[in-house]
């Protein structure tokens, strides 16, 4: 079927509102809402009141035979979708994280002339949902598409490549018994093997010399199918895959193409930061970059189906992917979650996940549910059985896993932090009256919530308990890799109990990386670590987060905390030190790393949660902090560090994995100029260096774009990093003023902000403060070509001005629906 672009000229209103907005998907709904402390999504979406919603737009179909069958696809409505086409209802879903299809043949009109209408309701009402900021409305792609009489489904093609073997399964909709199938194979735009013309739906080819799809060299083909009669093509077809194997054992660990892989794993939300939970594909593909470019060779889906720009960018960059279905089966974690319609909808949409992520050699694992506590009962081990039979039966060419929570299902079993209607009913009650609430009223998303935070990294040495394996082995019996969520105290005794099982640590602490990679390099049975998180994220507001004084440092945090907290990659994509940390661990960086604790709280020290080892800054600007006192880490995979401030030596320390590639050096005092540390042997013999330098007095705005020119689609994005810097570029991070940006030309201000944590501010308004010194704003082009002009003002600052160019694009044109492939 062609795909037509379907994203311009649609309106939008809240419910109860009169008047329509002009907007362009995708959208989020939910970042229009006004923050609101009392709302009962509460900390999880980071204060965000859900809503009712109404989106729609006219369009024409073309008067053409290859328009005689219609589908709307959906890539992601948050959540409980109706479709309307011409008034009456076509279709609709319920989850908010998986793609569908209507079929809207019936519903359009037979003049072409005439405009149809499509109208979408959207209800995100029900509050709370979820255990995160989930974000509302059409926040993914929509796309048209139109076919003959006979054509293909467009997502109904299937390839199957190992070793240069090629299953290539065309499934179509054709009254015709002549249709045959007709396959091309390319790669790098080059033929490589073409299919004899056959009547079949599957066909097999092969391809000599293969260029295999690994992480480290992501080769991909391009398949080119199409439906023939009489030689006349109906219908095509195109898509990429990539060729390569997978396999996994307790013995051999996991291999992809026969080499053993070591997955260097990030958890990611599906939020894109200041733009909330909008899906555009540059956003997803700059994610997945930056992911890359941190070191991480594979990510985690937290706690729900990914979108299809992240496995494509993850085809294309390389990094590994483990999709999951769910956060909740029928148990729930919040009063009005999946686990509503879980067992009405589970195979649906374990389905529309599966032959999503079927073509993208990406995607090397399945998971069929997050911390699920239904694991410990024989309903709920049945049930694994079940999803992960399922899985199998529409993929058996990939691994399933399910990741558990090994310290919350000890609790399950006996019975505590289950979710309770009759406890929550008695909470909400009891939060209405004067009296204070008793602690063990929590349940469900709450009770998870605070004990991890109680229990910190006890949660691994919990995991060693009898009860913790009697919970948890025989729904792990029923998968092909147990994943563990905070659960490395068992590890080195696995092969002891459990000889066969293939562990992957699904979710960890940061901070216990670097115990844990010792036991990932040394066992060929834990194939992996997936820390929470690469990228802080919205909602669960302030869980991750260092606290200093004037904020409450309860949970869950009141208003205004908005974000996670955590996350050694913030919402902007800057990488903290923590990043680099990882790097060090990992082999992957041979210098030294500094971080500074912000040194303009002391005496103060901050309260760090399990979920951020460190609040460390790469900066040794702090004005106004001479005579305070600092305390610096050093990361290094030396043996021993030494700093010095100065020239004046601060002292040596043990770093390298024998001190979990940290040294710590205190009460270091404050003076402006140059902080450097220097590597060592055990010899003291220097290997390497590196250095922070102290601001200058003056101020400017530093402005960059990421990209200079842009396509006028409605779609492309450039960010733009804003920081208030010295003359040399050397970032002040405690400069606080506010920023102001305008736009002009072919473009719109489409988000604006910080990494704040804890904000009373919008993306959406035009001026920021800044958080450690830096903003971004992001710009998206509108449809027309020309030049965007972006101008950035601060007081007491010379204003900047960057100028993005927008070139005209054939996929797009303004009212009207055309091809894009």
């Amino acid at each position: 079927m062609k795909k037509h672009a379907f994203h311009l000229d649609w309106e939008f209103r809240k419910e109860a509102a009169e008047e329509w907005k002009d907007i362009i998907l995708p959208h989020d709904a939910m970042l229009t809402e006004t923050r609101d402390a009392g709302c009962e999504n509460g900390a999880n979406t980071g204060y965000f009141p859900g809503g009712k919603y109404r989106y729609r737009k006219k369009f024409q179909i073309p008067e053409s035979r290859d328009a005689e069958n219609v589908i709307l696809e959906f890539e992601g409505v948050y959540c409980n979708s109706e479709v309307f086409i011409n008034g009456e209802k076509a279709g609709g879903h319920r989850y908010g994280y998986t793609n569908f299809y209507i079929d809207i043949t019936d519903f359009i009109y037979t003049d072409r002339e005439k405009y149809n209408e499509i109208l979408v309701k959207v209800d995100n009402s029900k509050e709370p949902n979820s255990r995160w900021y989930t974000g509302s409305g059409i926040y993914r792609p929509v796309h048209l598409f139109t076919g003959g009489k006979a054509y293909i489904h467009p997502n109904k093609v299937k390839i199957t490549a190992e070793n240069g073997d090629i299953a290539v399964e065309t499934n179509y909709v054709s009254s015709n018994e002549n249709i045959s199938v007709h396959t091309e194979i390319l790669y790098n735009n080059e033929l490589v093997v073409i299919s004899n013309t056959a009547e079949s739906g599957v066909q097999q080819l092969k391809i000599p010399h293969a260029n295999k799809w690994s992480a480290e060299s992501p080769n991909l083909y391009h398949c080119r199918i199409s439906l023939l009669e009489d030689g006349e093509i109906l219908d095509s077809h195109e898509t990429e895959f990539g060729i390569r194997s997978i396999s996994v054992s307790a013995r051999e660990g996991l291999r992809i193409n026969g080499e053993e892989v070591k997955l260097r794993g990030a958890c990611i939300h599906h939020d894109n930061g200041i733009l909330g939970a909008a899906t555009y594909e540059d956003a997803e593909k700059r994610r997945i970059k930056i992911l890359k470019e941190a070191g991480f060779n594979a990510v985690r889906a937290g706690h729900n189906p990914l979108s299809k720009a992240i496995l494509q960018a993850c085809d294309r960059y390389g990094l590994y992917v483990i999709d999951e279905t769910f956060d909740q089966w029928y148990i729930p974690k919040t009063k009005y979650d999946y686990a509503s319609i879980f067992e009405e909808d589970w195979k649906m949409d374990t389905t529309a996940m599966v032959e999503k992520d079927y073509n993208h050699p990406s995607v090397i694992m399945y998971s069929i549910g997050n911390e699920v506590s239904e694991t410990v009962n024989e309903r709920g081990i049945e049930l694994t059985e079940k999803q992960a039979d399922k899985v199998r039966e529409l993929d058996p060419t990939r691994p399933v896993t399910i990741g558990i929570n090994l310290f919350l299902n000890g609790f399950a079993k006996l019975g505590m932090g289950i979710y309770s209607e009759e406890k929550i009913d008695k909470k909400e009650k009891k939060d209405k009256s004067p009296k204070k609430e008793k602690k063990n009223q929590a349940s469900g998303s709450e009770f998870i919530n605070n004990m991890m935070t109680a229990m910190g990294s006890f949660m691994n040495n919990f995991g060693r308990l009898p009860l913790v394996d009697k919970a948890t082995r025989d729904a792990f019996a029923k998968v092909d890799v147990a994943g563990y969520n905070y659960g490395s105290g068992r590890y080195r005794m696995e092969s002891r109990k459990h000889p066969d099982r293939v562990i992957a640590g699904s979710e960890t602490f940061p901070g216990d990386l670097a115990k844990n990679w010792k036991m990932v390099k040394k066992f060929p049975y834990l194939i992996g670590d997936f820390m929470w998180t690469g990228f802080d994220y919205l909602g669960e507001a302030g869980l991750g987060a260092s606290t200093y004084p004037g904020q409450e440092n309860s949970n869950p945090k009141p208003y205004p905390w908005l974000l996670f907290g955590g996350g050694v990659i913030d919402i902007t994509g800057y990488q903290t030190p923590q990043a680099a940390y990882n790097k060090v661990v990992w082999g992957l960086i041979d210098r030294p790393i500094i971080a500074v604790e912000p040194v303009h709280y002391y005496p103060a020290k901050p309260v760090e949660s399990m979920w951020r080892h460190s609040d460390g800054l790469a900066s040794w600007s702090w004005d106004d902090c001479e005579g305070k006192k600092a305390t610096v880490e050093v990361y290094s995979a030396a043996p021993q560090v030494e700093l010095f401030l100065n020239g004046k030596s601060m002292g040596s320390k043990k770093a390298g994995e024998a001190n979990k590639y940290k040294a710590v050096f205190k009460n270091i005092p404050y003076e402006k100029g140059t902080l450097t540390a220097v590597s060592k042997d055990k010899k003291g013999k220097e290997l390497s260096k590196s250095q922070l330098e102290s601001a200058g007095s003056s101020l400017r705005l530093q402005v960059g774009a990421e990209r200079s020119s842009l396509q006028a689609n409605g779609q492309d994005l450039a960010y733009i990093d804003i920081a208030f810097t010295d003359d040399q570029g050397i970032v002040k991070v405690l400069e606080n003023r506010t920023i102001t940006v305008e736009v002009e030309g072919p473009g719109d201000l489409i988000g604006f902000g910080s990494a704040n944590p804890y904000t009373e501010e919008s993306f959406l308004d035009p001026f920021q403060m800044p958080y450690r010194g830096r903003a971004q704003a992001i710009v998206r082009t509108a449809v027309n070509p020309g030049t965007i002009k972006v101008y950035i003002t601060a007081e007491g600052c010379e204003p900047a001005e960057v100028q993005i160019a927008v070139n005209e694009s054939w996929t797009v044109h303004k009212r009207e629906t055309v091809l894009v492939e």
